[in-house]
């Protein structure tokens, strides 16, 4: 119990901000994240490490936690007494180690743990069963959804590749957005729209530089875009805001349609 009479002000502070990194990492609220009176099931939690001292202590129960083993708090009573109290912890030295841990989960994080989970509770879903629960059905006014939707199209036409998923669900969180629907449409993007996104981009960005524009001979493809970079650049981002604006007014009017009253 860390909220009894006779725990140390460092002790309670640094208990706290435990608790609260290994709630951003897992989702998970606990009272008590640096305790070291445990119980590990061994034939399930992780089995390599990186990391051996007080910073152990939180690397393993996230780590358990991503592979959804469930991490419980068990009530106990602790006892400091001063005359026998004992404390191995180097202020700086570990405070340092478990920062630059928690800096390494939380990019691990949001580049990977959220949006695999989010995908895998996605693909559990029937397209109907998404209609009607994230569309029709979820929290937010029809303007949220459309503003969720434009951004998930803005983020899949920028020139931003390979970072869709995570700027799509990182900012759906930021902003408080439909998470499903910014992911979903940002996925404008796939394989088969990709040579015509490319020529669209280079299109659009060829009246804003100078020199030889002229695309139409050469293959749509990376080296292309490499060699036209700025065009290529100004392009997209003139084509992902229209495209996204014009997303966002036609889904607004769209779902206004459907149900007026959540407009």
């Amino acid at each position: 119990n860390m909220s009894q009479d006779g725990i140390p002000k460092k002790s309670s502070f640094g208990n706290n901000f435990s608790n609260f990194w290994f709630w951003f990492e897992t989702g998970i609220k606990l009272q008590d994240t640096q305790s070291g009176y445990r119980l590990y099931p061994l034939n399930k939690i992780p089995k390599k490490y990186f990391t051996p001292k007080f910073e152990f202590e939180i690397e393993v129960i996230v780590r358990s936690a991503w592979k959804n083993i469930p991490v419980k708090n068990v009530p106990v009573k602790v006892l400091y007494d001063p005359a026998e109290r004992v404390s191995h912890f180097r202020p700086f030295r570990d405070f340092t180690r478990i920062s630059i841990l928690n800096t390494i989960l939380v990019i691990i994080t949001l580049t990977y743990i959220k949006p695999r989970n989010f995908i895998i509770n996605f693909r559990k879903k029937s397209f109907r069963k998404f209609i009607q629960e994230d569309v029709l059905e979820s929290d937010g006014s029809n303007r949220t959804k459309a503003v969720s939707i434009a951004l998930g199209v803005f983020i899949g036409l920028s020139p931003v590749w390979g970072l869709q998923t995570f700027l799509a669900i990182s900012l759906s969180v930021v902003f408080k957005l439909n998470k499903v629907l910014t992911f979903l449409s940002s996925n404008i993007s796939f394989p088969p729209f990709i040579p015509f996104i490319i020529a669209a981009s280079l299109f659009i960005g060829a009246p804003f530089v100078d020199g030889n524009t002229n695309f139409f001979t050469h293959e749509l493809d990376f080296e292309l875009v490499k060699n036209h970079l700025l065009q290529y650049i100004i392009g997209s981002m003139i084509l992902a805001t229209t495209v996204s604006a014009a997303f966002g007014v036609g889904f607004y009017l769209f779902l206004n349609k459907l149900n007026p009253e959540n407009g």
